[in-house]
C-alpha cells in the first residue's frame, strides 16, 4: 500500500510538471509598491463607477476568494455581499464574476470567461480592436469594467444612450467622464503624483495601470497544499537518490 501510493504521488507530481507547473514564487510579476497603494485605493472607490455607488471591490472580495461568491454577478444598484448582496436591488450581470487570483502572474495572457481580450500569434485581442490602449492584455483589460453596462453602468434612463451602445467610442466617453470626477477629488491628486502627471494630464491608462499593479500585488499566488505536495515531493526524491547513491 506505501509503495502504491508513492507512485501515484510520483504519477500526479511528473503530470503536473509535465503540463507546466513552476512554483508560485516563480510566477509574481514585479510590482512598483506606490502604484499599487494607489491602486487599491481606486479599486475600492465607488467614485470610480459611472453612477458612484458600485467598486471594483463590490465583486472581487477575500472573503469569497476575490469573487463575489454568487453564480452571477449583481452590479449597479447592489449592496452588501454574498447572499445579502443577491437578495438588494442591484441589476444582474448575466456572467459569473471572474476570480482575481493568479491574473497577474508571469504567462497569464487571457482574461475573462469567454477570452474576450487575450494575447496570442504576437498580437493583443480585445474589444478595442486595433485601438487598444495598452499592449499588456491585464492592463487592457482592467479597462474593460469601468465600462460594461450593468457592472459599473448603470442601465436605466437616467444615462444618457451615447454611453451605453457598447462602442469604442462610447467606453472612452465613460472614461472621459470618469477621469473628470477623478481630477476633482484628492484620489485623483494621488494619482497623478503617483503616475508624474499633472491632474489636467491624467488618462483612464493610468487608472488601469494603477489597478493592475494592485492586482499583481494583492492577488499574487501563494503557497497552497498542492505546491506544497509538489516541492516535497521532490525533496523525497532528492533524499532517496542519494541514499541510493551512497549504497
Amino acid at each position: 500500500m506505501i509503495y502504491s501510493d508513492q507512485l501515484l504521488e510520483g504519477l500526479l507530481r511528473n503530470a503536473a510538471i509535465a503540463n507546466g507547473y513552476l512554483p508560485p514564487s516563480k510566477l509574481d510579476q514585479s510590482y512598483d509598491e506606490e502604484k499599487s497603494r494607489i491602486g487599491k485605493k481606486i479599486f475600492e472607490a465607488s467614485l470610480m463607477s459611472f453612477n458612484s455607488d458600485t467598486s471594483c471591490k463590490s465583486c472581487h472580495l477575500k472573503e469569497f476568494s476575490s469573487a463575489d461568491g454568487l453564480p452571477n454577478a449583481v452590479g449597479v444598484g447592489g449592496s452588501g455581499e454574498g447572499h445579502e448582496r443577491l437578495m438588494s436591488d442591484g441589476l444582474i450581470v448575466p456572467r459569473n464574476t471572474l476570480p482575481l487570483w493568479g491574473r497577474g502572474a508571469i504567462g497569464f495572457s487571457t482574461f475573462f470567461w469567454d477570452g474576450k481580450v487575450q494575447r496570442g500569434d504576437g498580437q493583443l485581442i480585445s474589444q478595442f480592436g486595433d485601438m487598444a490602449p495598452s499592449d499588456d492584455p491585464l492592463i487592457t483589460a482592467v479597462h474593460l469594467p469601468f465600462v460594461e453596462i450593468r457592472e459599473m453602468v448603470v442601465d436605466d434612463q437616467t444615462v444618457d444612450e451615447n454611453y451605453k451602445d457598447e462602442t469604442v467610442s462610447s467606453a472612452r466617453k465613460i472614461m472621459d467622464r470618469l477621469i473628470a470626477k477623478l481630477a476633482k477629488d484628492e484620489l485623483g491628486q494621488e494619482l497623478a503624483i503617483s503616475v508624474k502627471k499633472n491632474k489636467d494630464e491624467l488618462a483612464f491608462i493610468d487608472v488601469a495601470t494603477v489597478v493592475a499593479h494592485h492586482i499583481k500585488n494583492q492577488f499574487a499566488l501563494g503557497e497552497s497544499k498542492f505546491s506544497r505536495f509538489i516541492e516535497a515531493s521532490e525533496m523525497k526524491d532528492y533524499l532517496l537518490s542519494i541514499i541510493l547513491n551512497l549504497q
